[in-house]
Parts: C-alpha cells; structure tokens; sequence
C-alpha cells in the first residue's frame, strides 16, 4: 500500500527558494554596479584633482616678479584645465577665482546589471580645487 502525502509543503519551498533566490540576485547587482559608482566617481575626482593641478601652474608671472603675489592668469589656466580634460577625453568644466582653479567633471556609468530593471546609467560628478602657491614653508589647515 502506498501513502499519500496529506501536507503540500513542496509548493511553499519552492516559493522560498525563488524568493531567495530573486534576493541574492539583486544584492549581486547592488554591489556590483554600486562598486561601478564607487569607482567612477574616484576617477572623476582623481581627473578634477589632475586638471586643477595642471591649472594653478599657470602663474601671472610679471605680476609675481612685480609683487611677489600669486596670481593666476584666469584664460591660461582654464585652459590648461580643458587641455588636460581633452588629453584624457574627459567631459568638464573649469573656473578660476583669485589664485583658485576649481574644476568639475562629470561621467556618464553604464549599470548593465541593474539596468536590468530599468535602472540604466548615473552621472557621477566631482569638483575638486587647487590653489597656486610660490612655495610652501608650512602645512595648510
């Protein structure tokens, strides 16, 4: 004689390994394209960092030799930025203020796994500044 089987569990645990399932899959996908982010946004940054260093080196230097004052000559310097930017194929923006160069750069981030669910792509944006200076005897608070 053969029993049957009065409890239909199976259906339950099937729906649970699916939902678990279903679970790991988008932790997979939020740390892998989250880490796309992370990472992008740090060479975002590192670019700006770069492209504003490149540009506080364009010091007025008459003015500096008339008066000892760092100043920046402001077209010179934005575009040194853009020259840097474009060297690297970057896409961003640069100002000067004063002997202050700030320069933005943004990328587009393609999310292939997240854009499953139609979350597709992110902008990642990053300002970084640099200060000329004609030399430096003490740290920077």
């Amino acid at each position: 004689m053969t029993r049957r089987r009065t409890d239909d569990a199976g259906g339950i645990a099937t729906t649970f390994a699916a939902g678990v399932a279903i679970g790991l899959i988008a932790v997979i996908a939020l740390v892998g394209d989250g880490g796309r982010l992370l990472s992008g946004r740090r060479q975002a940054s590192d670019v700006a960092s770069g492209a504003a260093r490149a540009a506080a080196q364009e010091v007025d230097l008459q003015a500096f030799r008339q008066t000892g004052d760092v100043v920046l000559e402001p077209d010179a310097a934005a575009a040194a930025a853009r020259a840097y930017l474009n060297t690297l194929g970057e896409d961003g923006s640069a100002s000067v203020t004063g002997d202050v160069v700030t320069v933005t750069v943004s990328r587009q981030i393609d999310l292939p796994l997240l854009g499953l669910v139609g979350v597709g792509s992110r902008t990642v944006t990053a300002t970084r500044q640099a200060r000329a200076a004609a030399g430096i005897d003490q740290a920077e608070d």
